[in-house]
């Protein structure tokens, strides 16, 4: 609804017919309303823009939001990173984790375009009281919101819990994000690391949640 209030126009490409035909409709479909660049936000989206648009004078401009592209098999990230104009990500870590992966020289088609924020989002929707927090004013109170993987490194911030422990610091850690699919162990690793420093009452894996603006 809010996509349909800004009165952009909304171009439907169907799925039927297999991907040579979606191919060719997605081409026709771009050529047609005289669109000049398209905007990719997953690889997948790259590929399809990339092989439907070859041999045209439209741009793909492909975005990164994760880590998980720099392992792409070698075929894949070459030819997303060969067929993209340019290539944006969300943080200049992000970036330096790619040119690292890809052994790209200093002058690249990688940039940085970060994340806007939008402040209204704050106000957000109904807490979600099943899995209260516990707030005191005497206790630091510290959260991370995302997906557990090894880039973000919520191991490290487990074994500072545990030093912050031993010096009896009175403070709390809460992660709000769900098991990587890639990478299901770096959650459990976490889980049992705090499990076995008995910490799971300082330490909170709080799961997926939909109330992340309250929760911040």
């Amino acid at each position: 609804d809010a996509f349909h209030e800004t009165g952009a126009e909304l171009i439907r490409v169907g799925k039927t017919g297999g991907m040579l035909r979606y191919l060719l409709d997605l081409r026709k479909a771009v050529l047609a309303n005289g669109i000049d660049i398209v905007h990719a936000q997953t690889s997948s989206n790259a590929l399809v823009s990339i092989l439907a648009l070859l041999m045209s004078r439209v741009k793909v401009v492909t975005t990164f939001h994760g880590f998980s592209f720099a392992d792409a098999p070698k075929w894949y990230r070459k030819l997303v990173y060969w067929g993209s104009r340019r290539v944006l990500c969300v943080s200049e870590f992000e970036k330096r984790h790619y040119e690292r992966k890809w052994g790209l020289p200093e002058h690249n088609k990688i940039g940085v375009v970060y994340n806007g924020i939008d402040f209204s989002k704050l106000e957000g929707p109904e807490p979600d009281l099943s899995h209260p927090v516990q707030v005191s004013g005497n206790t630091l109170n510290m959260v991370m919101v995302g997906s557990f993987n090894e880039v973000r490194s919520q191991f490290f911030i487990c074994q500072v819990m545990h030093r912050l422990n031993q010096l009896d610091v009175p403070c709390r850690m809460y992660f709000a994000g769900r098991p990587y699919e890639s990478e299901p162990w770096w959650y459990d690793k976490c889980v049992s690391f705090c499990q076995d420093n008995d910490l799971m009452d300082k330490v909170f894996f709080m799961g997926n949640r939909s109330d992340i603006p309250w929760f911040l």
